[in-house]
């Protein structure tokens, strides 16, 4: 065997046995043993040379306590043993059964033989005392000298292989739970980052709301003319731009400071019971400016106008408004939006389909995740910052309801809306 060689462990409370042991597993190449002396002298054979003894680091004890502590020590030491034989009647301390069960709780790996020149011994009990059964073996006394050989010999190799086979388990897993922190860490620093990314498009969005404010504020009052005439009609015209420019600016800041408040879970919902036909009207009539300039028709149609849904009034108009808006924003001029509400399946369903161009499934897959939007991102004829199909789906999330858009290239493109039933009544008092 090449390296240290294998430890093995022999306690016995009878110092001729011990010897024997010794005699047994420490013979070097080329010697004559004492045992195979005595034979020779007993039997009439002449001494034999050995030419191929196995060789093993041997530790003798004659007390169960002391073996214990000797494996004790090994196992600190980092160098344990692959075997011990363990004599079943070692007076006056614990037996060999008790010694071998408190050294496999020190050391699950270590082969244990039970030598025993009793035929009262229950092979049975011990073994149920001493698991592993497949590292737990007997001998009977008198045992023969080849036979402690090949036991030694192989139960040896045999720990060998298992002991490499555990360091490299324990490799595997030492570099797995590397893995797991390493992979702990960046999500960690992954969502560090995405609470300091909505922190600050939060706290930049407040600061530029706070002068756009007085932007838009002024805007109007030039609209307006309250002070007097402009003079120069050209100035009207700037002050409606800067007006207009500046309303959309700020929607642009409030849905990044959403996006921020739903990506931290800082959206606090005050839920109530809301006539969604209602809501679908009054998200209309806000919508009818560009729907004008479009030429694009919101057609509600027929049904139940006293459906009611459960949820926050504010998030909800925002959630209806969203779909309404990019439905009116996609369609080709001059055609029609239709809006279905109806009650399915428990549920309150709000439709909303156009005639645009559709889109392929891996771009509403896209649409979960915040700046998607219908097209190519650095082609978009459409503007805006992709968020509010992001938005509109986290808040039905929130409403525990469900968002779906079903579409093919081509054939246009419909977006559901499907808000739970609640305890409250879906139908307005």
């Amino acid at each position: 065997m090449s390296g240290p060689l294998p430890r093995i462990l022999v306690v016995d409370d009878v110092e001729a046995v011990r010897g024997a042991y010794r005699d047994a597993l420490t013979a070097s190449v080329g010697s004559t043993s004492s045992l195979d002396s005595l034979e020779s002298e007993l039997f009439g054979k002449s001494a034999k040379t050995e030419t191929a003894t196995p060789q093993f680091d041997l530790t003798l004890k004659s007390q169960g306590e002391d073996a214990v502590e000797a494996v004790r020590h090994s196992l600190a030491d980092g160098s344990p043993f692959s075997l011990v034989f363990l004599d079943m009647r070692i007076p006056p301390g614990i037996d060999g059964a008790e010694t071998a069960r408190r050294i496999r709780e020190l050391d699950p790996l270590i082969n244990i033989v039970l030598v025993t020149g009793y035929a009262d011994t229950d092979v049975a009990d011990v073994a149920a005392l001493v698991k592993p059964a497949d590292k737990l073996f007997f001998i009977a006394k008198p045992f023969q000298v080849a036979e402690i050989r090949q036991q030694a010999a192989a139960l040896s190799a045999r720990w060998v292989a298992d002991s490499e086979s555990v360091r490299a388990l324990q490799r595997q897993n030492s570099a797995l739970q590397i893995a797991v922190r390493e992979a702990q860490a960046a999500r960690e620093d992954a969502l560090q980052a995405s609470v300091s990314k909505s922190a600050f498009l939060s706290n930049v969005s407040h600061e530029l709301r706070t002068p756009l404010n007085a932007v838009i504020g002024f805007s109007e009052l030039m609209c307006g003319e309250i002070y007097g005439p402009l003079g120069d009609k050209r100035y009207a015209d700037y002050s409606k731009e800067i007006n207009a420019a500046g309303s959309n600016l700020l929607n642009s800041l409030n849905d990044i400071i959403d996006t921020a408040r739903l990506d931290t879970g800082k959206v606090q919902l005050c839920f109530e019971s809301i006539n969604i036909s209602q809501c679908i009207a009054t998200v209309v009539n806000s919508l009818a400016e560009l729907s004008q300039s479009k030429k694009v028709s919101l057609h509600v149609m027929p049904g139940d106008d006293q459906l009611c849904v459960h949820g926050d009034p504010k998030r909800v108009s925002r959630i209806v408004f969203s779909i309404l808006h990019n439905g009116v924003k996609f369609a080709p001029d001059g055609t029609q939006v239709d809006i279905e509400v109806k009650h399915v399946d428990e549920c309150v369903r709000v439709s909303v389909t156009d005639r645009g161009c559709g889109i392929s499934a891996m771009i509403i897959e896209a649409t979960n995740q915040p700046f998607a939007s219908g097209k190519d991102i650095f082609k978009r004829g459409h503007g805006g910052l992709g968020l509010g199909l992001w938005i509109a789906r986290r808040l039905m999330e929130l409403h525990k309801g469900q968002l779906e858009i079903r579409s093919r290239a081509g054939f246009g493109t419909t977006v559901v809306l499907s808000f739970p039933a609640s305890d409250q009544a879906t139908r307005a008092a």
